[in-house]
């Protein structure tokens, strides 16, 4: 049976990680990589804040390993030198490769069936110690993240203003007339 589980967690915290984008993250998830030697590093496809897509493939660059992107199915044994893995492109297509090791990879939700802890496997966790680690600790200024170690700022978020739509009813006739109204009237407040 599979091993269940993990030994331990890390965290890296530091007050002068906040307001870091995607990149100054990355620097600092790539100095994590250096100090803990995985054989791979998985990420999402892309956050839920502002969805760059550009973690992973920028901590990559960091590290100098191959990164593969979208990944849908991954078979890989513990310890390996390379992986298969199946990728999700345009239009549908599946793409399967394979990649050398150490490597990150960007995985797509649904590449997995999520199981549920039982109570016993939760409290073990709880009891657990969490490391915590400190720019310092990973040989990280605070001027390789937060705004001044971001490489993008945002200027502004805003809701875009809504179009609208209506549905036109009737005959072809009628459809036809409605819809010559409606240009008109868009023609006529355009000049």
């Amino acid at each position: 049976m599979p091993r269940q589980g993990r030994d331990r967690a890390v965290r890296v915290w530091d007050e002068a990680i906040e307001g870091s984008d995607s990149i100054a993250v990355a620097r600092v998830l790539a100095a994590v990589a250096r100090k803990e030697k995985p054989d791979m590093l998985f990420a999402g496809v892309q956050s839920s804040d502002h969805a760059f897509a550009s973690t992973g493939i920028a901590t990559a660059a960091f590290l100098d390993w191959p990164h593969a992107a979208v990944l849908t199915h991954l078979e890989y044994t513990a310890g390996g030198k390379s992986a298969v893995l199946r990728r999700e492109l345009e239009g549908g297509v599946l793409h399967e490769m394979q990649i050398e090791c150490p490597a990150v990879l960007t995985i797509q939700l649904g590449i997995n069936t999520p199981r549920y802890a039982s109570l016993r496997s939760i409290k073990q966790a709880a009891a657990k110690p969490i490391e915590v680690l400190s720019l310092e600790d990973l040989d990280l200024a605070p001027g390789d993240v937060g705004e001044r170690g971001s490489l993008s700022r945002v200027r502004r978020m805003y809701v875009p203003d809504k179009g609208r739509a209506e549905m036109i009813e009737g005959s072809v006739e009628e459809q036809a007339a409605r819809l010559a109204h409606i240009i008109r009237e868009l023609a006529g407040s355009a000049s």
